[in-house]
């Protein structure tokens, strides 16, 4: 039986994807959770299991000496990062059989990292999910499948971010089988854009006098549609202001009779 450390964030793409390894034949030798995952969220995911396997809680597995054990003894077969939030080492992946397998809501190597629907928007990349083997680095491992889709000119970030949940869930639903059987090679991958914080920042900070086109403020507009997020506006008098903006379509004009 295929033995599996099972790492996510808590989230219900998470919980979503421990159902779909509880209705097979899968062991799961613990879930791994970031620190500041909320135990009500993590036991989402550990009610999903038959079996309850153990609960780690740490930002760094491969110090855990439970999981390093196991990676000592050859127990771990495959590894799988459910948006886990933190760097899986070296050490790790080299202990587990079959690799590490990562779930990214990005059509990569377009948009590694963090915000990848903003910049999925803006950027006028192509908007998607990806399955895709771990390395050493973030985000750049061999893609295993691929879903993606179109930016019809109106759709949000909240939108963009949600449907790329939804192909994530839909990959790995797709491919765990082949994946624990070990039927799917092992690739390395390419570099891949990566964006962090303070990228979108920098995207989204303007000075009172900078020119935009409409097409560029249109975009930026359904790229902030998210959380609290906005454009930054700053005065020659030093004062900052948050700017959000709503796009949606409007009905076609009437034609005018002759």
């Amino acid at each position: 039986m295929t033995k599996i450390l099972f790492m996510s964030d808590g989230s219900d793409i998470a919980v979503a994807c421990a159902e779909a390894i509880a209705r097979r034949r899968l062991d799961v030798l613990a879930v791994v959770v970031g620190p500041n995952v909320a135990r009500a969220d993590a036991d989402a995911i550990l009610s999903r299991f038959k079996a309850t396997p153990p609960l780690i809680q740490t930002s760094r597995p491969d110090l855990n000496n439970q999981i390093a054990a196991w990676g000592a003894a050859g127990a771990i077969d495959l590894v799988l990062s459910i948006f886990f939030e933190y760097r899986v080492r070296p050490s790790l992946l080299q202990a587990a059989k079959l690799g590490g397998v990562n779930l990214h809501p990005s059509a990569l190597p377009n948009n590694g990292g963090f915000h990848t629907s903003f910049w999925g928007l803006v950027n006028r990349t192509p908007l998607g999910a990806t399955l895709m083997w771990m390395d050493e680095r973030l985000d750049t491992g061999g893609v295993i499948a691929q879903k993606t889709f179109a930016d019809d000119g109106q759709i949000s970030a909240n939108e963009v971010r949600a449907r790329q949940r939804r192909l994530c869930a839909e990959l790995f639903e797709e491919n765990i089988d082949r994946l624990a059987a070990g039927r799917i090679a092992w690739r390395a991958g390419e570099p891949c854009s990566y964006h962090f914080k303070r990228d979108i920042v920098a995207a989204t900070t303007f000075g009172e006098d900078d020119p935009v086109t409409m097409a560029h403020l249109m975009r930026l507009g359904r790229a902030t549609s998210h959380g609290d997020n906005g454009l930054t506006v700053c005065t020659r008098k030093g004062e900052r202001f948050r700017v959000q903006i709503a796009v949606s379509p409007l009905p076609p004009e009437p034609v005018a009779n002759p």
